[in-house]
């Protein structure tokens, strides 16, 4: 892979339940040769907040304690050109 950035953002109920998934994908962009020379960020946000932080990722994943709520963050995505899923 030869990305220069990929910052993925997790949206849940509150940002807070996400948190081991989260640190689990650092751990594995950090050790992933593929991604040695990519810039990876990512982050966990609570869904009611993703107009706020959309437009600073490149791709946005649903928790499924949200999965609800998909419609209408995929709308918010769509808005700003953001892959969702």
């Amino acid at each position: 892979m030869n990305l220069p950035r990929l910052h993925v953002l997790l949206v849940c109920n509150l940002g807070a339940s996400t948190g081991i998934m989260v640190a689990k994908m650092r751990e594995i962009a950090k050790n992933s040769q593929s991604l040695a020379n990519t810039d990876v960020r990512i982050d966990a946000r609570p869904a009611g907040e993703l107009r706020e932080y959309v437009s600073d990722y490149d791709v946005v994943l649903i928790g499924p304690q949200v999965k609800h709520l998909y419609e209408n963050l995929k709308k918010i995505c769509n808005e700003h050109n953001k892959p969702i899923g």
